[in-house]
């Protein structure tokens, strides 16, 4: 980190909002003009559609140098990359003379377990444990950010702020030409400048953060959208997950709000599956959604291959008849949004694709039934090594 002691302000210190965005071109003004909302205007300034896509590769890399100015000290500047990975991921890099130091944040997998950071230091033979302190919150803050307008409420019928509301409570940005240009949440301050367009947006190519005793100005030479980060990206390396990893079934109710439910993509052990083509006559139930986790060897799922999707059931291996599906590394995406199978399964394959991953055979989708609830579905693919 800096050569002081290992500090990364967003460690000790706090974070906040975002400055001066440029001025949209005259064709995407007009387009603004037209727009019924400001969530719309939001969109077209930034250049991505209104709401979301429906793809595990939702996730974002940034790649430039950071300045960490505290004090009377002489500024220090690093190297820097970033890689988000949701509300509650984090990998921060920074490096300086063939050495980096690399910071390392996940969020709780389960109701009992806490959010945890860790530091690895170039001389380290493992990463260390290293305090939370702000870090949890300048990532929600970054994510909630990089997703604009995604998420986010326009209080107003100006186009000069809008509102997101989460586990640090709610925060209100200014707006300058449709974009984010000022965050202050609980005396902290972030500024957001030089917005360029990107083949996935625009982002900020500078983020300001005002900490109590320091600044920490981040320059991006370079931002990509749609990536795809694994959990293993925000773990050490000892705490590697290699196995089925968490499993939530079903949420409360069909209402509850899914802004705060992000997907969960990695790569597992999957034991060997059995399956037989489920009778016709079948319609899936609680029981069968609870038995199609991780592992299970029954349940109800869908087998899809060239844009067909079959319903299966997972038996046990003795079950006359059963086929096999071989176990071994496989890329899982879980998530709570609707299933559109084909749809679904050709973007789990993409993004896999694209990022250099090699698949086997068909992509698996737990069944659900369609009763109202809101569950997290699971998406299975075999990757080759």
């Amino acid at each position: 980190m800096l050569a002081l002691p290992l500090i990364w302000l967003g460690a000790t210190l706090a974070v906040s909002g975002l400055a001066c965005p440029q001025k949209p071109e005259q064709g995407q003004k007009q387009a603004q003009a037209q727009a019924e909302t400001q969530a719309e205007q939001s969109a077209i300034a930034r250049g991505v559609t209104l709401t979301p896509p429906q793809t595990p590769a939702q996730h974002y890399l940034f790649t430039g140098e950071v300045t960490f100015l505290i004090g009377k000290r002489e500024p220090v500047t690093q190297g820097v990359q970033i890689l988000l990975g949701g509300p509650d991921r984090l990998r921060f890099t920074l490096t300086s003379e063939k050495r980096s130091n690399t910071f390392l944040f996940s969020g709780a997998r389960k109701p009992e377990e806490e959010n945890q950071s860790w530091v690895k230091t170039p001389k380290a033979k493992q990463a260390r444990k290293n305090p939370v302190d702000t870090i949890d919150r300048d990532t929600w803050l970054r994510w909630s950010l990089a997703r604009f307008p995604w998420g986010w409420d326009f209080p107003t019928t100006k186009a000069d702020t809008a509102e997101i509301s989460g586990p640090f409570g709610s925060i209100r940005a200014s707006l300058v030409d449709s974009l984010p240009s000022e965050i202050q949440l609980d005396g902290l301050k972030l500024s957001l400048s030089d917005w360029e367009k990107t083949p996935t947006g625009a982002f900020p190519k500078t983020w300001s953060w005002q900490y109590a005793h320091g600044l920490q100005i981040e320059r991006f030479s370079e931002t990509r959208g749609a990536m795809l980060c694994l959990e293993n990206a925000f773990l050490p390396a000892h705490l590697a997950i290699n196995d089925q990893g968490s499993w939530t079934g079903v949420r409360a109710s069909a209402e509850a709000s899914l802004a705060h439910s992000p997907d969960q993509i990695e790569l597992i052990r999957q034991p060997d599956l059995y399956w037989l083509a489920a009778d016709s006559n079948h319609e899936p139930n609680n029981n069968d959604t609870h038995q199609s986790s991780p592992g299970s060897t029954h349940g109800h799922w869908l087998r899809i291959e060239k844009k067909t999707a079959t319903a299966v059931r997972l038996v046990s291996s003795d079950t006359p008849g059963a086929q096999l599906q071989k176990g071994g590394t496989y890329l899982r995406w879980s998530l709570f949004a609707p299933a559109q199978p084909i749809a679904d399964a050709q973007n789990l394959l993409e993004a896999a694709r694209f990022n250099k991953m090699k698949t086997a055979g068909p992509v698996w989708m737990t069944s659900t039934p369609d009763d109202g609830r809101v569950r997290r579905r699971m998406m299975l693919i075999r990757i080759k090594k």
